[in-house]
């Protein structure tokens, strides 16, 4: 049966579980194995793969297969968050699927620029700028959950609030963790401090940039996303800058560069 080692592997987790071998033990060789399960040496190997991909054992040859230590739950709760932070990478920013963009930025890519434009612009209104990029660089989060829904199809779909999702994300999470993810979830999705604000903003002003970087390279449909995200800054500092967004060619700060370098050279 296809499925033997998934089921073989099930039953050793439970075995691990129920505290059977003790982290650092070595575990039935997997002669002794194939004889219990009556199976044979390679399904046992395919199921001591699955443990060994869950951290759960070590499996070297000549060596046997050793029971891993456990992760403190605290410490593994952490982990799992922050694992999950990173499937970000693996998000794309759906609303450019719909301006016929391939294999558009991910949600990370987006959320990397959003920080540092939210310290820039906090830094020029006077603001909290380590503050500002916290609150950009988790803003997104919660769409580990919700996906990244665009503009468009938002009012098709009933999303659960981003505060109630940060408490569902960090619900294991130490409570000192867990209030400081969710007061920054909250801060933002609030926009009431100058700190949120910036954040927001840059969140636009990262939009419009990206319409402009997809622009040059030839796309000719994300005109409304330039125009919405213009139309949507509050703060002067964030709308000096969106200004300036449409009117500096996205490849200026390299040909500056060049410029310079051949200026070097004469």
């Amino acid at each position: 049966m296809a499925s033997r080692f998934h089921d073989i592997a099930n039953d050793l987790r439970t075995r691990i579980a129920a505290e059977e071998w003790k982290p650092g033990e070595r575990l039935p060789t997997f002669v002794q194995l194939a004889e219990h399960y009556g199976t044979t040496q390679n399904t046992i190997g395919r199921a001591v793969d699955v443990l060994r991909a869950d951290g759960l054992v070590d499996a070297v040859q000549g060596r046997g297969i050793t029971l891993m230590p456990t992760a403190n739950p605290q410490d593994a709760a952490t982990v799992s968050y922050l694992i999950e932070a990173g499937h970000l990478k693996n998000s794309p920013r759906s609303g450019w699927l719909l301006a016929g963009i391939q294999q558009p930025e991910s949600v990370a890519e987006h959320s990397y620029r959003v920080g540092i434009i939210a310290f820039v612009i906090a830094t020029l209104e006077g603001g909290n700028a380590d503050r500002a990029a916290t609150l950009a660089l988790f803003h997104d989060v919660p769409e580990t959950r919700t996906g990244d829904v665009p503009t468009a199809g938002k009012k098709h779909v009933t999303l659960q609030d981003a505060n109630d999702v940060a408490a569902v994300q960090t619900a294991h999470l130490s409570t000192e963790l867990a209030a400081a993810i969710r007061t920054v979830i909250s801060e933002f999705e609030a926009k009431e401090t100058l700190e949120a604000r910036c954040a927001k903003d840059a969140d636009k002003i990262e939009c419009l940039l990206q319409a402009r970087e997809y622009q040059a390279r030839g796309n000719t449909l994300v005109q409304p996303w330039i125009d919405t995200m213009l139309a949507a800054v509050k703060t002067t500092t964030g709308r000096r800058l969106a200004e300036a967004a449409v009117q500096v060619p996205v490849d200026a700060w390299w040909h500056d560069i060049v410029a310079a370098s051949k200026e070097q050279q004469r």
